[in-house]
């Protein structure tokens, strides 16, 4: 596939994802040509850590919501089907929704590392980060709680959920050494997620509450996206774009089924998680439901991306 080509594909997914269905106002946010970058990035990673886990549903146990948890799933298995490792990084209120989100997924072996929130934080903590730190080439952030200015964090309406978190954006790579060893890529949707550092500014600018919540920490590659789940499912359709352009894979369905999740893996997801206790974000309901959309917009989405890699690719 011509690198004229591939950019233009890849782009159509950016496109796709980026319409601000939730109107949270991430026009402004939005860098373009990202998606590309990150794809490129990954291609080449052997180790690739995914942070996720947002636990905005403070008041409720768990308090995860249901967005970002699939999307981290359907990089995972992009990864894997490089013949790459993904390791699944998530904080201890979360984990029980992760969990049941891979187990229920087509790739039920990815590796969790879990962590407790920061308070309860020793050098065993500090420990394990450094060895993770040591092994990752790649670091992607897709909608996980980041650290505004305060080093608290906060959900989109300004409540506090420092208390639940577990630090591990101290995973993601410093942005400001050049060259860096391990780069790393933010997926969000409202700019409090770890990774959306480096549009810090035009959050506080454009944001409701973007003064408090903006996130602070940055990545290398920043993929604003209506519904962070959605940017998980075009990162991973990208990935299968560049690893077929480069003919790592073969330009065939096969390999794009093999890279990409489905829309049955996206409904038992979804129910494994809910089951779980996961809940919608800005609803609290304990339902099929993602930032406060029905599933049945995500699947749209999904097979939306799928058709833009099957006819661009020519796919056999």
């Amino acid at each position: 596939m011509a690198d004229v080509a591939l950019a233009d594909l890849v782009a159509s997914l950016e496109e796709l994802i980026q319409k601000d269905e939730g109107s949270r106002g991430i026009k402004p946010l939005i860098i373009a040509g990202e998606l590309l970058k990150a794809a490129q990035d990954i291609v080449t990673a052997e180790v690739v850590l995914i942070l996720t886990g947002f636990p905005c549903r403070i008041d409720s146990s768990p308090p995860t919501e249901t967005d970002g948890l699939h999307g981290a799933v359907a990089i995972a298995r992009a990864v894997k089907s490089l013949g790459h490792e993904a390791i699944i990084v998530i904080d201890e209120c979360n984990a029980e929704p992760m969990r049941a989100t891979i187990q229920a997924s087509e790739t039920p072996d990815i590796p969790l590392e879990i962590f407790p929130a920061g308070a309860v934080w020793t050098d065993v903590e500090h420990n394990r980060v450094a060895t993770l730190l040591r092994r990752a080439q790649h670091v992607v952030a897709i909608e996980r709680a980041g650290p505004g200015s305060d080093g608290h964090y906060y959900t989109m309406r300004g409540k506090d959920m420092t208390h639940l978190v577990a630090p591990i954006d101290r995973l993601m790579p410093d942005v400001t050494i050049s060259p860096c060893s391990v780069r790393s890529t933010g997926i969000g949707d409202g700019g409090n997620e770890t990774g959306t550092g480096r549009v810090v500014d035009l959050v506080r600018k454009h944001i409701p509450n973007g003064e408090k919540i903006a996130c602070v920490v940055a990545a290398h590659n920043t993929i604003m996206c209506s519904v962070s789940n959605w940017g998980g499912y075009a990162l991973a359709c990208a990935i299968a774009a560049v690893a077929m352009g480069r003919g790592i894979a073969p330009k065939t369905m096969e390999s794009l089924n093999r890279f990409c999740s489905s829309a049955a893996e996206q409904v038992a997801i979804t129910d494994a998680m809910v089951a779980a206790g996961a809940r919608d974000g800005p609803t609290g309901a304990a339902s099929a439901m993602v930032d406060g959309m029905p599933l049945s917009t995500s699947i749209d989405i999904l097979e939306n991306l799928h058709q833009i890699v099957k006819r661009r690719s020519l796919l056999s």
